[in-house]
């Protein structure tokens, strides 16, 4: 009779810690999926933001050397820079939690890829008509055989002085053809690679030697 009712306390046990596992793995499941839509819409806000952008553009066409248009290109170009920011560092904490090739995650990046050429040819063509220089650094890698040790998505971070500098991030395991046409503009046959002020620098690079790129040192 005692050995029936430990028998009977063994399996409520049992099934009352499959039942807390259950739920715990549902709880992290709608999290995961919680953060992917709330990255989504994300990028859809900065997608409207840089529509409005090219909009603007478009409108204003050989009236954009105004000091007032170009006053506003100023302030929506550095608003995208600080968008973009947040966007990468929150899609790199979802990778590093669902991993780096979840298919949710390759497909949102895949069209904030495309945003990104195409707010950085905008950004070129602010630069030529407002004679102004933004500093744009277009990073292309792969996340096979990634090394968290040899990230270098996270050493430009720590190479950077400040927020001034956009930083367009591409991954080329997707293999968006708008990606594919700005390393074939720019010569990028290597992973890592980087370009700036129109120059492709090839293979990882450290935090010494992105210094010396960025700041001359």
């Amino acid at each position: 009779m005692v050995r029936e009712i430990n028998i009977r306390r063994h399996v409520a046990v049992l099934a009352i810690v499959t039942l807390v596992f259950i739920i715990g793995v549902f709880i992290g499941f709608r999290q995961g999926l919680d953060a992917v839509l709330s990255l989504s819409q994300d990028y859809d806000s900065i997608s409207a933001d840089s529509a409005m952008m090219d909009t603007l553009y478009l409108l204003e066409g050989s009236g954009l050397n105004s000091s007032e248009s170009c006053g506003a290109y100023q302030s929506m170009l550095q608003k995208f820079g600080s968008q973009i920011r947040e966007f990468n560092n929150r899609m790199w904490a979802l990778e590093n939690e669902r991993g780096k090739f979840d298919p949710d995650l390759l497909s949102l990046k895949n069209k904030f890829n495309t945003l990104e050429v195409r707010n950085y040819l905008l950004l070129k063509k602010v630069d030529s008509v407002c004679a102004t220089n933004h500093t744009a650094i277009l990073y292309f890698y792969s996340n096979k055989n990634y090394d968290p040790d040899r990230d270098q998505g996270a050493i430009i971070q720590q190479a950077l002085r400040d927020n001034s500098t956009i930083v367009y991030h591409f991954d080329t395991d997707i293999e968006n053809p708008f990606t594919k046409m700005l390393m074939d503009r720019y010569g990028v046959f290597m992973i890592p690679s980087i370009v700036m002020d129109e120059k492709a620098y090839s293979g990882y690079r450290s935090k010494e030697a992105l210094g010396k790129i960025l700041y001359g040192e």
